[in-house]
């Protein structure tokens, strides 16, 4: 690839969906004492998922980022977390190098349908907070066609040194009253959680702050805090590579949205940018597609079941060693149904609780008709996203 002659990117800091975290100090360094920070406050910010996405207003040139400084509370293990990251030589080289790399991309925003070929490159830069105080790093392009996962990992510790002024309302805030917000720390957790003494139900919990914070709540009521480990299966990455093929051959595949368990993406016009792909991924969690048939337009997102996925993966792999690999999305003949299979070797491997949707329409870019569905809303999830 042809690499860029600057550096520009925007940071933002996240944490996986079902287990939020509230950050107090959030800085992203670089250059020669100098750090930027993406926080915007509100206890929102660090839940919703690996990674997400939103125009930020701090853009820095000229200089990659050289570490972090970071404290956040983990809710679901009632934890805080503190680090003081700095970057070694060869981890300040993995970021430069990869904010100065380009790949394929296209344009669709003037026109969808016949999308312009253009040179993508990573400009924001994630720092995503796990429980067990493990930190991972992404980069992703400004238009949301690529996401990588960087082959970076820190480790922060866990700190009781808040002293007895944050249960007065907070890190750098005078209190308004002698009283407290909050009792201790066990009681700040069951605050931000609606446990305890602060309890809600699900449905006031809907009411108040939504359908997400529900789902979250219910999560932690049934599982409670996750497994610092959960995470190591989404980040194993395999020898194979995603395709879509059809049973008719007249059949064409249009576009193509893969995403991964390590949150990575990427997003192929297969017209424009067919070469848009991720070596050596982790297993695919979700993928969207869209195809022409029988004089129309179709388009379907195809969900995959954690538990199979993990457990085809590392049935077929482990079988095979070295061997590579493909997981065919496979469109039936007449357009209504869809299966995945992996092949490693001379090993086929079918999915079986796979979920699915598949719309017809006129025209691409068109609202269309459901002609298949086999689940009932809420598609299912994977735990750690």
């Amino acid at each position: 690839m042809i690499k860029k002659k600057f550096i520009k990117w925007s940071p933002l800091i996240s944490a996986p969906f079902n287990f939020p975290a509230a950050g107090e100090w959030l800085y992203v360094k670089y250059g020669v004492g100098k750090a930027v920070t993406p926080y915007l406050g509100g206890a929102e910010l660090l839940n919703s998922g690996i990674t997400r996405h939103y125009p930020m207003t701090s853009t820095i040139s000229l200089h990659e980022p050289t570490g972090a400084d970071l404290l956040w509370a983990s809710w679901t293990e009632h934890k805080w977390y503190v680090a003081d990251i700095k970057f070694n030589r060869k981890e300040k080289a993995i970021i430069k190098n990869a904010l100065l790399s380009t790949f394929p991309s296209y344009d669709d925003f003037d026109d969808y349908l016949n999308p312009k070929p253009k040179e993508g490159s990573y400009e924001i830069f994630h720092i995503c907070c796990f429980p067990g105080g493990k930190i991972r790093y992404f980069l992703e392009d400004a238009d949301y066609n690529r996401l990588i996962a960087l082959d970076i990992t820190s480790q922060a510790e866990e700190t009781h040194k808040l002293d007895e002024s944050y249960l007065y309302g907070g890190i750098g805030l005078i209190p308004s009253s002698k009283e407290k917000y909050w009792d201790n720390m066990e009681d700040y957790f069951d605050d931000m959680l609606n446990e305890g003494k602060h309890y809600l139900s699900l449905d006031s919990i809907e009411e108040t702050y939504g359908e997400d914070y529900r789902q979250r709540t219910e999560y932690y009521r049934k599982h409670g805090a996750p497994d610092p480990a959960l995470w190591d299966a989404y980040f194993k990455r395999y020898d194979y590579r995603v395709s879509v093929v059809m049973e008719k051959p007249r059949d064409k595949l249009w576009q193509e949205h893969c995403y991964f368990t390590n949150a990575e993406m990427y997003k192929r016009h297969l017209s424009v940018n067919p070469d848009n792909i991720i070596e050596h991924p982790t297993p695919l969690k979700n993928i969207y597609f869209e195809w022409d048939a029988n004089g129309f337009a179709y388009c379907s997102e195809l969900y995959f079941n954690e538990e199979e996925t993990f457990r085809i993966f590392k049935e077929a792999f482990g079988k095979e060693g070295s061997s590579k690999g493909e997981l065919q999305i496979v469109i039936g003949k007449d357009s209504g149904s869809i299966r995945a299979v992996l092949t490693v070797g001379k090993n086929s491997y079918e999915f079986k609780k796979n979920q699915y949707f598949i719309e017809r329409c006129k025209e691409h870019g068109l609202v269309g008709k459901i002609i298949c569905q086999n689940y009932k809303e809420p598609h299912q999830e994977f735990a750690g996203r």
